[in-house]
């Protein structure tokens, strides 16, 4: 056997071809997805995760240090006030931008139990499902979580804050492995629709040189 690789459907294969396919004969090519070159076009193709993060832009310093411990841990994160689109709806880009993460992390603190917006992006990331990971400043407390109360919560002592980013750091890794894990399911899905596909082509070829050449 000889082995080239060949892309179809943005995916690379390896072919394997006998000597008798090497000379033009009439015999088959054995596809055989080569997994370690396996690529694929979807936009979830690199498993990232996004979360959002709801916050008062009053607590902007503690968000610059959140965002960057949540970015080290392999997570994209989306700040409104980053994604500036004049003439739009802010309302409706925020609901967007939240369906379409795959959790919400929210900055708790006088400031934000003050602020509509942070109140209303509460209620959309609750009524989308979304996973929801409170981050509770020192001046809030538990009866201050309002329907986020039955949620499991980070707390963040500005004094010492180091563990607070480290429980951030590893509830985000468990959401980006969950995230690869479903990632995974779905593309060994895809893979194996399209091989069926790919084999019902090659069966239909068959049967169509098998009915002309009966026909001739």
């Amino acid at each position: 056997l000889s082995a080239f690789t060949c892309i179809y459907d943005n995916r690379t294969y390896v072919c394997c071809l006998d000597q008798s396919a090497r000379s033009g004969l009439r015999n088959s090519v054995r596809v055989l997805p080569d997994v370690t070159t396996l690529s694929y076009s979807s936009p979830m193709a690199t498993a990232t995760c996004t979360v959002f993060f709801s916050h008062s832009g009053a607590d902007r310093d503690w968000v610059g240090h959140i965002a960057h411990q949540a970015r080290a841990s392999g997570v994209v994160v989306y700040l409104a006030e980053h994604d500036v689109a004049p003439g739009e709806r802010l309302s409706e880009k925020v609901t967007k931008a939240i369906e379409a993460s795959n959790a919400v992390i929210v900055l708790l603190s006088k400031n934000s139990l003050q602020s509509v917006y942070v109140q209303q992006e509460i209620g959309v990331a609750h009524h989308a499902g979304k996973s929801v990971i409170p981050i509770l400043m020192d001046e809030v407390v538990g009866s201050d979580l309002g329907i986020l109360n039955d949620r499991e919560y980070i707390r963040l002592d500005p004094m010492e804050p180091g563990d607070a980013l480290a429980r951030l750091s590893i509830a985000l890794g468990n959401l980006l492995a969950a995230q690869r894990k479903q990632f995974a399911l779905e593309l060994a899905a895809k893979q194996s629709r399209d091989e069926a596909l790919v084999v019902a082509g090659a069966v239909l070829l068959i049967i169509g040189l098998i009915v002309i050449s009966q026909s001739q």
